[in-house]
């Protein structure tokens, strides 16, 4: 029997409250795009804004249920790509070696702070360091975020213009066998890694200011 549009939304609220139920999904999807997917954005997004590409250039996948995946362009052989976004993927799980509270796909409120870090240090670096204005943050869907950046330059890179900002960003070094992946070298930092850190000393005083108020300082 199909449950009324109050009747949803109560359950929504009521399995907030306890955690995801992926038995509600195929009550409150429809009635999210329908009602409050913002199609009009996500078309402009899909289209590049302000440097248009026509929507029928654009190749989409669709992943149904159980996990089945549908690419209709990889049967494409005459398929050129002419641009593509450039993207970063951030999993909790990337943390596992120093987040105490969760490991592998469990989140929480106390370890999602990592993800606020990384997309405070990433959209900054981007911004400043890199002219990019066109950025979108976005859930993976399970343990993580996706930065899709669709500024006209950044869908142009090539791989190897993509890598040199990729390791640009990175700092760690070393596999699973060394403990310390992190060398900040002297005190003549780049002005980069003087920002990231000044981005992780305030959010964590906030936090720390937040858990004494609170009373649940770990």
């Amino acid at each position: 029997m199909a449950k009324s549009a109050n009747e949803i939304k109560r359950g929504i609220v009521k399995k907030h409250a306890v955690g995801h139920d992926e038995n509600l999904l195929s009550d409150m999807l429809p009635v999210y795009y329908t009602r409050y997917f913002p199609q009009n954005i996500f078309c402009r997004w899909l289209a590049c804004g302000n440097s248009p590409q026509p929507l029928s250039n654009r190749e989409l996948s669709f992943t149904l249920a159980d996990d089945v995946y549908i690419r209709p362009s990889i049967s494409r052989h005459d398929a050129v790509v002419l641009a593509r976004e450039l993207v970063f993927d951030i999993d909790l799980t990337d943390y596992d070696e120093v987040r105490t509270c969760c490991q592998e796909a469990k989140v929480c409120d106390k370890c999602w702070k990592f993800m606020v870090i990384a997309c405070d240090i990433i959209h900054k670096s981007l911004k400043d360091d890199f002219g990019f204005q066109n950025i979108l943050w976005v859930f993976s869907g399970r343990r993580g975020i996706h930065c899709w950046v669709s500024d006209y330059e950044a869908r142009t890179l090539d791989s190897p213009g993509r890598a040199a900002i990729a390791d640009y960003l990175c700092l760690i070094i070393g596999g699973d066998n060394q403990n310390k992946k992190v060398h900040l070298g002297s005190d003549n930092l780049h002005s980069s890694i003087r920002r990231a850190v000044s981005i992780i000393d305030n959010i964590s005083m906030m936090c720390y200011t937040r858990s004494r108020i609170s009373g649940n300082i770990t």
